[in-house]
């Protein structure tokens, strides 16, 4: 079975969450026998062929055209114009894009992956301008896709409330952690981020959503003062609010921000860290928690959404408004060693039940139904 698959997430200047869907996906689906990929991409073959060779990925074949990159999606979105799959010149079984950026129509069946709409849960964590093209594509997903795949059954079932599409094209396929995340004692990358102490941690985008502000005004709170909170991640859009916050609690010497910090750095300071703390307020699926379990990490997360399906009973769940509850939270974490060595098993137990293999299987599973109903 032959599968044109969108890979610009592949090459976008920042690798978030779903670069690591769609690379992952594509080096299992690459080890079955009956899957064979052909990536194409709106990126120009110069950007593909640089990013490609810095990351370690697959180039995939670039989509002729003379409108530049965001013209072209506005087009697939709006009208369902431009460029055919792969430029047309190859006959193909399936159609697969892992996000919400929707290719105009082919003759082949078409699967798209929704990871999660808080642009329409939740529009003021977003920007105006993604969250309309964010809306035109789920458009183009419900009303055109043979088949919709999810992460999690929350997401699923947001799907079916919040928009017309029918049960009958929604398939749930779990998504898994790298096994780049794994239990990792290497105190030189605590010492490169100058974390000498006892310390709490949170992964992720800087942004509203991620309810770090709530995680900072807990911390601030703690009555052991010889443990840090260490955030890290890409600045995004609350980095300015959260430094101003840090000094109004005059907690600059006990907050560390480290930036950006590659996945086998963050592997060691999630598995020295006390505890991952991570109350969003809404996840597709919440792959933080999945990676911080595989480490090793007690988790401390969110009540809500995907999250209690991914962490199960390994982790410490609060309601995201409840500050009460995640600061008694956080306080455990820090004070029981006990409590703390039982979430730590009660991860690593959990994070084992998923799999990337599992993943394409299950998914090549969705691209023979589809297949199989035309």
């Amino acid at each position: 079975m032959r599968v044109a698959f969108l890979a610009d997430m592949l090459y976008y200047r920042i690798a978030g969450g779903t670069t690591r869907y769609a690379a992952s996906l594509l080096r299992e689906l690459g080890s079955l026998d009956s899957v064979e990929t052909a990536l194409f991409s709106v990126y120009g073959p110069e950007t593909i062929a640089r990013v490609a060779a810095e990351r370690g990925y697959p180039e995939a074949c670039s989509m002729p055209s003379r409108l530049p990159r965001p013209a072209r999606y506005l087009l697939w979105h709006a009208f369902g114009l431009g460029s055919p799959v792969g430029g047309g010149s190859e006959e193909v079984d399936v159609v697969h894009t892992p996000s919400l950026l929707v290719p105009p129509s082919s003759r082949a069946p078409l699967v798209v992956t929704i990871h999660d709409i808080s642009f329409r849960l939740f529009p003021r964590y977003h920007s105006r301008w993604p969250r309309a093209i964010a809306e035109l594509g789920l458009r183009r997903a419900v009303s055109h896709a043979d088949a919709i795949i999810t992460d999690a059954r929350s997401t699923a079932d947001d799907l079916i409330r919040h928009t017309r599409a029918p049960a009958s094209k929604l398939h749930v396929v779990p998504i898994a952690a790298d096994p780049v995340f794994r239990p990792l004692d290497d105190p030189e990358i605590l010492r490169k981020y100058g974390i000498d102490a006892p310390y709490l941690l949170f992964v992720g985008t800087f942004e509203p959503r991620k309810n770090i502000l709530a995680i900072v005004e807990a911390f601030a709170e703690l009555p052991d003062r010889s443990v840090k909170l260490v955030l890290t991640g890409a600045a995004g859009w609350l980095l300015e609010d959260m430094g101003a916050r840090v000094a109004e609690l005059k907690l600059q010497d006990r907050v560390i921000f480290t930036g950006y910090v590659p996945d086998e750095s963050i592997a060691a300071l999630m598995s020295s860290s006390l505890g991952f703390v991570y109350p969003s307020w809404y996840e597709g699926f919440g792959l933080p928690v999945l990676e911080a379990m595989q480490c090793g990490a007690p988790v401390i997360t969110s009540c809500v959404s995907s999250l209690p399906e991914v962490v199960g009973d390994a982790a410490l769940q609060v309601a995201p408004d409840d500050a009460a509850a995640l600061r008694s939270a956080m306080a455990r974490i820090v004070s029981e060693p006990g409590l703390r060595e039982e979430l730590r098993g009660r991860g690593l137990a959990r994070a084992a039940q998923f799999s990337w293999k599992e993943t394409a299987r299950m998914t090549a599973e969705v691209y023979r139904s589809v297949v199989a109903s035309r």
